[in-house]
Protein backbone atom coordinates (compact mmCIF):
# COMPACT_ATOMS: atom_id res chain seq x y z
CA UNK A 1 0.00 0.00 0.00
CA UNK A 2 1.27 3.46 -0.90
CA UNK A 3 1.67 6.12 1.74
CA UNK A 4 0.89 9.72 0.85
CA UNK A 5 1.56 12.71 3.11
CA UNK A 6 -0.87 15.62 2.81
CA UNK A 7 0.50 18.78 4.42
CA UNK A 8 -1.65 21.89 4.84
CA UNK A 9 -0.49 25.23 3.55
CA UNK A 10 0.27 28.12 5.87
CA UNK A 11 -0.05 31.88 5.93
CA UNK A 12 3.67 32.71 5.90
CA UNK A 13 5.07 32.52 2.39
CA UNK A 14 7.99 33.83 0.41
CA UNK A 15 7.08 37.13 -1.30
CA UNK A 16 7.77 35.78 -4.81
CA UNK A 17 6.88 32.96 -7.19
CA UNK A 18 8.47 29.73 -5.93
CA UNK A 19 8.29 25.97 -5.93
CA UNK A 20 5.66 24.76 -3.48
CA UNK A 21 8.25 22.96 -1.33
CA UNK A 22 10.04 26.31 -0.82
CA UNK A 23 7.12 28.77 -0.80
CA UNK A 24 5.73 28.05 2.67
CA UNK A 25 8.08 29.31 5.38
CA UNK A 26 6.23 28.98 8.69
CA UNK A 27 7.82 26.90 11.42
CA UNK A 28 4.71 24.68 11.62
CA UNK A 29 4.93 23.88 7.90
CA UNK A 30 8.63 23.07 8.21
CA UNK A 31 7.94 20.83 11.22
CA UNK A 32 5.18 19.00 9.34
CA UNK A 33 7.46 18.54 6.33
CA UNK A 34 10.17 17.15 8.58
CA UNK A 35 7.79 14.94 10.54
CA UNK A 36 6.35 13.55 7.34
CA UNK A 37 9.80 12.18 6.50
CA UNK A 38 9.44 9.85 9.50
CA UNK A 39 6.70 7.89 7.72
CA UNK A 40 8.76 7.57 4.50
CA UNK A 41 5.87 8.57 2.22
CA UNK A 42 5.88 7.62 -1.42
CA UNK A 43 4.88 11.18 -2.20
CA UNK A 44 3.99 14.44 -0.44
CA UNK A 45 1.39 16.98 -1.51
CA UNK A 46 0.37 20.33 -0.09
CA UNK A 47 -3.25 21.09 0.71
CA UNK A 48 -3.64 24.64 -0.58
CA UNK A 49 -6.67 26.71 0.33
CA UNK A 50 -6.42 28.47 -3.04
CA UNK A 51 -5.27 25.72 -5.39
CA UNK A 52 -6.50 22.52 -3.76
CA UNK A 53 -3.80 19.87 -4.15
CA UNK A 54 -0.27 20.90 -5.10
CA UNK A 55 2.80 18.85 -6.01
CA UNK A 56 6.02 19.87 -4.28
CA UNK A 57 7.66 20.97 -7.54
CA UNK A 58 4.69 23.03 -8.77
CA UNK A 59 5.61 26.69 -9.10
CA UNK A 60 3.05 29.22 -7.85
CA UNK A 61 2.75 32.82 -6.76
CA UNK A 62 2.20 33.68 -3.10
CA UNK A 63 -1.46 34.09 -2.12
CA UNK A 64 -3.58 35.01 0.87
CA UNK A 65 -6.44 32.51 1.09
CA UNK A 66 -7.38 30.29 4.04
CA UNK A 67 -10.13 27.80 4.74
CA UNK A 68 -10.58 29.54 8.09
CA UNK A 69 -12.47 32.35 6.30
CA UNK A 70 -14.64 30.05 4.19
CA UNK A 71 -18.22 29.01 4.81
CA UNK A 72 -19.01 25.36 5.50
CA UNK A 73 -20.32 24.80 1.92
CA UNK A 74 -17.10 26.36 0.55
CA UNK A 75 -14.95 24.05 2.71
CA UNK A 76 -16.97 21.04 1.53
CA UNK A 77 -16.54 22.14 -2.09
CA UNK A 78 -12.79 22.57 -1.52
CA UNK A 79 -12.59 19.06 -0.02
CA UNK A 80 -14.39 17.58 -3.02
CA UNK A 81 -12.02 19.41 -5.36
CA UNK A 82 -8.97 18.03 -3.51
CA UNK A 83 -10.46 14.53 -3.52
CA UNK A 84 -10.97 14.70 -7.28
CA UNK A 85 -7.39 15.89 -7.73
CA UNK A 86 -6.18 13.01 -5.55
CA UNK A 87 -8.26 10.50 -7.53
CA UNK A 88 -6.48 11.55 -10.71
CA UNK A 89 -3.08 10.88 -9.09
CA UNK A 90 -3.58 8.09 -6.55
CA UNK A 91 -5.40 4.76 -6.20
CA UNK A 92 -7.58 5.90 -3.27
CA UNK A 93 -8.59 2.43 -1.92
CA UNK A 94 -4.97 1.27 -1.92
CA UNK A 95 -3.36 4.34 -0.43
CA UNK A 96 -2.80 5.31 3.19
CA UNK A 97 -3.10 9.09 3.57
CA UNK A 98 -1.38 10.80 6.48
CA UNK A 99 -2.88 14.26 6.85
CA UNK A 100 -0.80 16.93 8.59
CA UNK A 101 -3.53 19.53 8.99
CA UNK A 102 -6.03 21.06 11.37
CA UNK A 103 -9.73 20.25 11.40
CA UNK A 104 -10.71 22.77 8.70
CA UNK A 105 -8.44 21.07 6.17
CA UNK A 106 -9.06 17.47 7.24
CA UNK A 107 -12.62 16.94 8.50
CA UNK A 108 -14.47 16.72 5.17
CA UNK A 109 -11.57 15.41 3.11
CA UNK A 110 -10.98 12.49 5.47
CA UNK A 111 -14.60 11.35 5.02
CA UNK A 112 -13.82 10.76 1.34
CA UNK A 113 -10.71 8.66 1.95
CA UNK A 114 -10.60 4.94 2.76
CA UNK A 115 -7.37 4.79 4.77
CA UNK A 116 -6.17 7.87 6.60
CA UNK A 117 -4.58 9.15 9.77
CA UNK A 118 -4.78 12.79 10.88
CA UNK A 119 -1.90 14.49 12.65
CA UNK A 120 -2.95 17.98 13.71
Amino acid sequence: MRTVALISCCKNKLPHRSKVKDLYVSSSFKVNMSNSNLISPDVKYVLSAKHGLLKMDDVIDPYDVTLNNMSEPEVISWSNKVFNQLRSLEDIPNTNFVIYADDNYSRHLSKLLVHYHIIS
